[in-house]
């Protein structure tokens, strides 16, 4: 019995937690997993990748992915990232039993999933020799097997 609870338990987490994010661009109205990007001065950008049950390092690997491939878009050839975080988003499960004092109280169930958010600035050239800067077109070939794309 112990056993067959311990099968189920390493087939949840193993479910649960993926190391590539699916990468496409996020639908509040979708699965809320994806990209957004905003544009904070002319050659300054913000990344935010949220990957759903993913693990912070496919977060990460979506969102430098997304750096990459936005810096080639607006047609520069590196980044250089200014700020770098994970922060904890939560969504709204559903109602959860809950005992309190012997009394059964419905409370929120709340799922805490990771956003890998970086600014970065853009820039056209040799991509300079300092920590941080990365060339665009390096980096998605580098990141590509780390992602999963629709219809992959």
């Amino acid at each position: 019995m112990l056993g067959l609870f311990l099968l189920a338990c390493s087939l949840c987490i193993s479910s649960c937690s993926s190391s590539r994010a699916v990468y496409k661009q996020y639908s509040a109205d979708d699965d809320k997993i994806g990209y957004v990007d905003a544009l904070l001065t002319d050659s300054t950008y913000e990344v935010k990748f949220r990957g759903g049950d993913c693990t912070e390092a496919a977060v990460n690997n979506g969102a430098m992915y997304r750096c990459a491939e936005l810096t080639t878009n607006k047609g520069y050839d590196y980044f250089v990232i200014l700020r770098d975080t994970i922060e904890q988003e939560y969504q709204f499960q559903g109602w959860a039993p809950t005992n309190y004092g012997g009394t059964i109280q419905n409370r929120p169930y709340n799922v805490y999933y990771p956003v890998g958010v970086k600014a970065f600035s853009v820039g056209k050239g040799a991509t300079p020799n300092r920590s941080g800067a990365f060339n665009a077109k390096d980096v998605m070939v580098q990141y590509a097997s780390k992602i999963i794309k629709p219809g992959q």
